[in-house]
């Protein structure tokens, strides 16, 4: 008997359809799981890549190049021969987190690019210890630079404790006399005297008393072994990081108060108030002797305090010239106080604020960032500073134009002034020296350090002008026009500022007296055209007759040059009033046109623009598609820049800048969420000094600087929402598609 084998029964639609679905399920947790893995051993097997083989695989494809390193910047750390550490200490609520996270991408760049570079990363809100052990670090570095100002104090506390014998015998002596209610003749003016002279010790008890606790608060129990042996970590007891000016100018402070007025005082008060002891002899004995030693304390003082004094003003003089450690000081105010990036080479440090590593500050309102990050200038002019020894030195030469550069007083802060105010803060954030020649004709220039190179920047000079007698004496522009021609035949850099002046056109030649720095401007080939100026068309009316023209211009391309190169390209640098300059090919000179000015419609002619915007009628023949208004020269070592703008590097150009809520205007740079309108001309000013000092390389072209963002930043919630789309929206609309499908071919 046969049995007919059962067939198998087919699955139905229902479980053809549910089937599928788990696979389109299966498949989407599949892939997403693959990615992960993929993901997490690529990145794994990077780490462990050496900074050479990890440039072969990293690439950065942001628009604006965020994670590349200029070749600037590649090049100084291609030349590092030794091991510098850059630590970011970042925390707090005075700087964006999006600003935190990328300083510390940019650090990381610098440690991927060398194997030179050693980055630590230290978070002040949550790692306490670390940044406590860092000062302390630092307190043993600056040694050297501090060991005067710490021998001087621990000097000035020992004369303090050791003088406190002879001020509180003093005091207890003018106390007694008040206590024991000695009477005094004339009682109104002696009584008086007593109290004034007795209150002078006891400030001097409390300012003794106050110095002491000073001491240990900041030096800790073991103040002599810290002053001895800086560098070490207190866990509580003491600063890590002492403030060793403020602590000084206590005891100075001491010291004048003892020496300067107290001591000088007492021996005529004493002797006055000693002639005044009332001796009553119809008083009972023991009255009559209080008052007997009263006299014999003030006779004492009187013969004592003079040799005391002599004394202390021998022993404390040359504490009251002691030098505050202006290096220390500076990184100290920093370090203790603000987020910062520090960096190290050795015994050598340099300190940069984070504020200063971006143009203007964040919104924190809408947690928005200003584009203009300059970190990568900043780090790598640091990098480079901490090799120059000595920095160079820029002076600003003052014309009769009446105006101050810059004034850097010796005050605890520095305290800038002028009309150069924007650039000279970054010059000195870059370790230049800056300083200010007010006048070359009665006064020499400030001096200069052996091997120390000079860049000399004249400031513009008004024209000829009745109603301001300065502007009609020619010795201080004849003395500056020989004194650069000197300098630069030594080897030094100058860059001279322009100013329109009408009295030097041809047709007046004879009739005025020669511009002396236009013709040392001629002895580099350099043909400055004062008497001209360029305007380009900004309006007209349809038939082409009423036609508005401006003499401001907007450059954002560049000729190659040494100085630009394609550092500022597309970026937006302001010149008004251009004035041009023509260059006149010569023997064993290299120049380089460096501004060029352009327009559809330019004329350049004289007198064609007086500083207004209107109309005026073109001369014949003066039209003109391009102008130089700025080059740079080479003779021999000597380097000269000129360019044919007066206001083009002041502050009421630097400091223009648009803020969210549409307000535009100078001195709105450092306003939160500012835009600075024309960044580009503090580059052209600060490259042009490194140029001038022969130093190419501080001459930053950052990405982070230089480009134009295509796309604007997303907003914190823009950002939220994108995350929440990749990471669960994707897979939920796979789903939803294979459900889709499935729905479909059910009903097929």
């Amino acid at each position: 008997m046969s049995k007919n084998k059962r067939q198998p029964t087919a699955p139905t639609a229902a479980k053809r359809r549910s089937a599928n679905s788990v696979m389109v399920l299966v498949s989407v947790l599949a892939a997403i799981g693959i990615a992960a893995i993929a993901n997490y051993v690529v990145y794994w097997q990077y780490r462990g890549l050496s900074p050479e083989a990890r440039s072969w695989v990293r690439f950065d494809l942001t628009s604006t190049r965020r994670y590349s390193l200029s070749e600037q910047s590649r090049a100084v750390l291609d030349q590092l021969d030794t091991e510098h550490r850059v630590v970011t200490m970042l925390g707090g609520d005075t700087i964006e987190p999006a600003q935190q996270q990328r300083i510390r991408d940019l650090v990381d760049e610098y440690a991927r690019a060398s194997s030179s570079i050693d980055v630590q990363h230290i978070d002040l809100d949550t790692q306490t210890d670390r940044r406590e052990a860092l000062l302390a670090e630092m307190d043993a570095m600056f040694a050297e630079d501090t060991e005067s100002i710490r021998q001087s104090i621990a000097e000035g506390l020992r004369l303090v404790d050791r003088y406190a014998e002879t001020i509180n015998k003093i005091e207890s002596w003018l106390g007694t006399i008040i206590d024991n209610g000695v009477k005094l003749r004339p009682a109104s003016i002696q009584n008086q005297r007593l109290a004034d002279l007795h209150s002078q010790y006891l400030r001097l008890q409390d300012q003794a008393k106050r110095l002491k606790q000073l001491r240990d608060d900041m030096l800790g129990s073991d103040w002599q072994k810290r002053l001895e042996s800086p560098g070490v970590v207190t866990d509580g007891d003491g600063e890590n990081l002492p403030d060793y000016t403020a602590l000084m100018a206590n005891i100075q402070q001491y010291i004048l108060q003892l020496a300067g007025s107290t001591l000088p005082d007492t021996p005529g008060k004493a002797d006055q108030l000693r002639r005044g002891v009332v001796i009553d002899n119809l008083a009972p004995p023991e009255t009559q002797q209080t008052a007997r030693e009263a006299q014999n304390s003030l006779a004492a003082m009187v013969q004592q305090v003079p040799e005391f004094f002599k004394l202390v003003r021998r022993e404390t003089d040359p504490l009251l010239n002691v030098l505050p450690p202006l290096r220390y000081r500076d990184a100290r105010a920093i370090l203790n106080d603000k987020p910062c990036v520090l960096l190290t080479s050795g015994s050598d440090a340099r300190v940069i604020p984070a504020d200063l590593l971006f143009r203007g500050t964040g919104d924190t309102s809408t947690s928005q960032v200003n584009d203009l990050f300059v970190g990568e200038e900043q780090l790598t002019g640091a990098l480079i500073s901490i090799q120059l020894e000595p920095p160079p030195l820029v002076v600003f030469i003052r014309s009769n134009i009446g105006l101050r550069a810059v004034s850097i007083t010796g005050s605890e802060q520095h305290r800038i002034e002028g009309v150069y105010d924007e650039v000279t803060k970054r010059l000195l954030a870059m370790d230049f020296e800056v300083a200010e020649w007010p006048d070359p004709v009665n006064t020499d220039p400030p001096p200069l350090r052996e091997g120390q190179r000079a860049v000399w920047v004249t400031l513009p000079y008004f024209r000829p002008d009745v109603n301001r007698s300065e502007s009609l004496d020619n010795t201080n522009k004849d003395t500056v026009a020989a004194f650069l021609q000197e300098r630069l035949a030594k080897g030094d850099g100058a860059m001279v500022m322009l100013y329109a002046n009408g009295d030097t056109a041809p047709r007046l030649r004879g009739e005025s007296p020669p511009d002396t720095l236009v013709q040392l401007l001629g002895t580099f080939g350099i043909d400055a055209q004062l008497y001209q100026s360029a305007v380009q068309l900004q309006s007209e009316d349809d038939d082409g007759e009423d036609r508005q023209y401006t003499n401001q211009f907007i450059v954002n391309q560049w000729p190659k040059s040494p100085i630009v190169g394609d550092a500022l390209n597309g970026i937006n640098t302001f010149f008004t009033y251009p004035i041009p300059v023509e260059l006149t090919p010569q023997p064993h000179l290299k120049q380089t046109p460096l501004v060029e000015v352009a327009a559809p419609i330019m004329h350049v002619q004289e007198a064609a623009a007086d500083g207004k915007t209107g109309q005026f009628t073109p001369a014949p023949g003066s039209e003109r598609q391009r102008v130089v208004i700025g080059a740079a020269v080479e003779k021999g070592d000597g380097r000269l820049v000129t360019i044919g703008s007066a206001t083009w590097a002041m502050d009421e150009v630097l400091s223009l800048a648009a803020l969210p809520d549409g307000t535009v205007g100078p001195n709105l740079a450092e306003r939160p969420g500012a835009r600075i309108l024309y960044p580009g001309n503090s580059d052209l000013f600060v490259n042009s000094i490194c140029w001038l000092a022969h130093e190419e390389a501080l001459i930053a072209a950052s990405p982070r600087t230089q480009d134009i963002r295509r796309i604007q930043p997303m907003s914190s919630g823009a950002l939220k929402t994108t995350r929440i789309l990749l990471w669960a929206g994707m897979p939920a609309a796979i789903l939803v598609l294979g459900i889709s499908v499935g729905l479909m071919r059910r009903r097929a």
